[in-house]
């Protein structure tokens, strides 16, 4: 946590910060002040452990408690997707881009 709140300190002065990890905040334990609290200065938290769900959940996203918005990538294992990211002064717009077919 010690790291990962440097780097947040280092951050608070930017007008948009996103933060890109494995997991959803959901599913990380971690110390006080914990990782929501620590990346609550972002805009968005982009995270891809949960994919889409086996395709149950084409489109996972969620506010957490301190605001931030978070994201869940698309399956890149199985459907070979990214996420581009639209930022302007009131929204934020996720857009999913096939790269290649298997």
């Amino acid at each position: 946590m010690d790291e990962l709140s440097k780097l947040a300190s280092e951050t608070v002065c930017s007008n948009q910060t996103i933060w890109l990890g494995h997991y959803t905040t959901s599913t990380i334990i971690s110390a006080s002040p914990g990782i929501q609290k620590v990346m609550s200065s972002a805009i968005a938290y982009l995270c891809g452990h949960l994919h889409t769900l086996g395709g149950l959940m084409p489109v996972l996203h969620s506010r957490n408690e301190q605001g931030t918005l978070e994201l869940e990538l698309a399956d890149w294992m199985d459907n070979r997707k990214l996420v581009s990211l639209e930022i302007t002064n009131t929204l934020v717009r996720e857009k999913l881009w096939t790269v290649f077919s298997l």
